[in-house]
């Protein structure tokens, strides 16, 4: 597990949705809250992490995620960059600080 890579994906995710970083990892159910998690979750894959290793980092942070989570983290970014050329946007830039070239394979 690579649990500098996923504090650097919180870092970024955070200053791009302007969410800090206690707040996205927290209980929390507000849904700016619960977008900026899911971010991390997508952007964390996109990467190349495994969904154990997603999962395991938010468990060392007292938030448990059940894999189903995961996926609909997935599929819901993948909707909302459907839908939403700003948010396609602004996961590209977020991409663009890991690896330029996660954004070629689209």
């Amino acid at each position: 597990m690579n649990k500098k890579l996923f504090e650097k994906i919180v870092e970024v995710v955070s200053h791009f949705t302007d969410v800090v970083p206690k707040d996205i990892l927290s209980k929390s159910r507000k849904t700016h809250i619960i977008d900026a998690r899911y971010m991390i979750i997508y952007v964390a894959h996109r990467c190349g992490m495994k969904w154990v290793y997603i999962q395991r980092y938010f468990s060392l942070l007292d938030h448990d995620l059940h894999y189903t989570t995961l996926f609909h983290a997935k599929n819901r970014i993948e909707e909302a960059m459907a839908k939403d050329e700003f948010v396609k946007e602004m996961v590209d830039q977020i991409l663009i600080n890991f690896n330029p070239e996660i954004i070629l394979e689209d």
